[in-house]
């Protein structure tokens, strides 16, 4: 049984590597005074991936064709310019400018893991686990890596695959929220309801732990063990807007 692929990207998109920290002002100085080119190149990306990390992704676009225009854009910007792109629902453009930079690039993890993100954005599922799997051979500790390929590998319908990989996420970045919310999912797959709560309580109260868990019941296929958990949620919080949003799209009252 395969998840739906839409799902990866709610609950599980992350992007693999450093995320940049910029302090807006009216304008973004792209000159940087910066001697080293190869030091400036990556500051100018830092500053791209500061942009998309904020949610302005037109500025980030902006910012990468000024950075092009003066001619002095780095490599790595091709992947910045993707996760812009991306940001702004081009994925498909995003993605041909990642296996662009990947062909040039066959060793760096962040080209593979960026490419497999996008393609399971984009439906691909098998090529998308296959990509990450390439870019775990290079990055085998990178913690959003490893959460990625867990979710893409539950998306594909490889449950206990999905449960270890998000383990060895786990085992890297203990606090990550989004890799215990994602391996409650794994969890939930394989029939194992009461440590998939549990793995969702750590991530958020019961209310949350419980309407999550509705949510992995009804994919796959259990809709009234779903309303169970839904109720037992409006009970703790009773104007919960997602429970109540999943019962009456079941068709079923409070």
């Amino acid at each position: 049984m395969r998840w739906p692929a839409a799902a990866a990207v709610r609950f599980a998109l992350v992007w693999v590597g450093g995320r940049a920290s910029v302090a807006l002002a009216d304008d973004v100085d792209l000159a940087l005074d910066v001697e080293d080119a190869a030091a400036r190149g990556r500051a100018q990306v830092q500053v791209v991936e500061g942009l998309v990390e904020a949610g302005l992704a037109e500025a980030a676009l902006q910012a990468v064709a000024e950075i092009r225009a003066a001619g002095s854009a780095p490599d790595a910007l091709d992947l910045a310019q993707a996760r812009a792109m991306h940001a702004r629902g081009l994925s498909h453009e995003a993605l041909a400018l990642v296996e662009a930079y990947v062909a040039r690039h066959r060793r760096d993890p962040a080209g593979w893991a960026l490419e497999g993100v996008l393609l399971l954005d984009l439906g691909r599922v098998d090529d998308a686990v296959r990509a990450l799997r390439k870019a775990r051979r290079r990055a085998s500790s990178d913690p959003a890596l490893l959460n990625n390929l867990g979710w893409a590998e539950l998306v594909a319908g490889d449950a206990r695959a999905a449960e270890i990989t998000l383990r060895a996420a786990l085992v890297q970045d203990p606090s990550s929220r989004r890799t215990r919310n994602n391996l409650g999912f794994a969890l939930a797959r394989q029939g194992r309801d009461d440590e998939a709560l549990a793995s969702f309580r750590a991530t958020g109260d019961e209310a949350d732990a419980r309407v999550n868990l509705a949510a992995a019941c009804e994919i796959r296929g259990d809709s009234a063990l779903a309303v169970t958990h839904l109720r037992a949620a409006l009970l703790v919080r009773p104007d919960h807007p997602a429970a109540l949003a999943a019962l009456a799209r079941l068709g079923t009252s409070p």
